[in-house]
């Protein structure tokens, strides 16, 4: 999106494409406010991602809302579906 407001409800569309030559298992899609893996990371979502078919791609989409601005977000893909993070706040 452009730039929202705060307090604004807006959607984000995060394409996940496959350039391998094998499908794409289950995995999952991290939102978050900083760096995934560093201490004190707001989580903000945690979508489902459906197989992917090799050479072809998925779109998933997640809707957010902040109060206030915002910087630092981060979309993470988790191929093997074990997403390993230090602790973090969730807001979801």
């Amino acid at each position: 999106p452009g730039r929202p407001q705060p307090s604004t409800p807006f959607e984000v569309k995060v394409k996940i494409v496959n350039s391998g030559n094998e499908a794409a298992g289950t995995s999952k899609l991290l939102v978050s406010q900083g760096h995934p893996q560093m201490a004190g990371t707001k989580q903000l979502a945690l979508l489902d991602i459906p197989t992917i078919p090799a050479q072809e791609n998925a779109t998933v989409s997640v809707k957010l809302n902040f109060t206030t601005n915002v910087d630092n977000l981060y979309f993470f893909v988790d191929s093997n579906d074990d997403i390993t993070l230090n602790p973090m706040k969730t807001i979801i």
